[in-house]
């Protein structure tokens, strides 16, 4: 088994392109990596582009192009390879967009019709991205597990599910689907940024399979890269991630604001 580096220089890479060809690489061999120990549930999660003021239509069109280049790396299950997209519109979108349905000849469609397809319609492999922009999404998308074949949930916060984000008195039918099948999910590729005074990108939390969590805080000196405060073998609470971090920067800052 090959595992992904733990370099982060590309973290903190100023062109867009080598961020997001870095993830993209990462996130093929963590996965793989996770299908050599066979683990059937798979989770990607990273901000698609490092923008400040990212629009959700921006945030739509990079998990698009990511996805279309990712389902590459299976180009062999053609069309039992099955991308999955929120909705319909989301799914009739990427087929009309430029460069998907030619290069890789794979099924695109959506949660509702992926889950009422004809039993005889076998899929190797489901790559679902995006879910989660509505609640019901979240809870559709277990209804997939008949299929009986490994999913890739890319981009689907479900950390927001872990972490209790959705109260289960309001949300029940979201934390039946949480506890019975979100949390079979292992974290192939988990890359979310820390915001520490004021800046979004102040420090990361990191998880690349099979690897260590790992919390970074950017350097005061170098700008752009950053440095491992912590790692753990489980995953760390949130808040705990938050106030390690932020402590961190305070000493590197002189307990002043971090600008940069």
């Amino acid at each position: 088994m090959s595992s992904p580096t733990r370099n982060y220089a590309f973290l903190g890479a100023k062109d867009q392109a080598s961020y997001f060809n870095t993830c993209l690489r990462i996130a093929v061999e963590s996965s793989k990596n996770c299908l050599q120990d066979d683990k059937k549930y798979i989770e990607i999660e990273f901000p698609p582009n490092r923008k400040s003021d990212l629009s959700v239509t921006e945030t739509l069109d990079t998990n698009r192009a990511f996805v279309r280049e990712f389902a590459k790396a299976w180009k062999e299950y053609n069309r039992d390879l099955w991308v999955v997209f929120p909705d319909a519109n989301e799914a009739n979108l990427a087929k009309t967009t430029q460069g998907w349905g030619t290069s890789v000849p794979f099924t695109i469609t959506s949660i509702n019709a992926a889950v009422e397809a004809p039993e005889e319609y076998s899929p190797k492999l489901i790559i679902a991205v995006n879910p989660g922009f509505n609640v019901e999404e979240w809870i559709a998308l277990p209804a997939l597990e008949r299929r009986e074949c490994p999913i890739i949930v890319i981009n689907g916060s479900l950390d927001r599910l872990r972490n209790g984000y959705y109260p289960r008195i309001f949300y029940p039918g979201l934390y039946k689907a949480s506890q019975q099948y979100y949390s079979k999910f292992t974290q192939a590729v988990f890359l979310s940024p820390i915001a520490i005074d004021g800046n979004r990108f102040g420090g990361w939390l990191t998880r690349l399979y099979p690897g260590l969590w790992d919390v970074l805080v950017r350097d005061t000196v170098s700008k752009g890269t950053y440095t491992v405060i912590s790692s753990s073998e489980r995953t760390p609470n949130p808040t705990d991630t938050w106030k390690l971090a932020k402590k961190e920067m305070s000493k590197r800052t002189g307990g002043g604001t971090s600008l940069f």
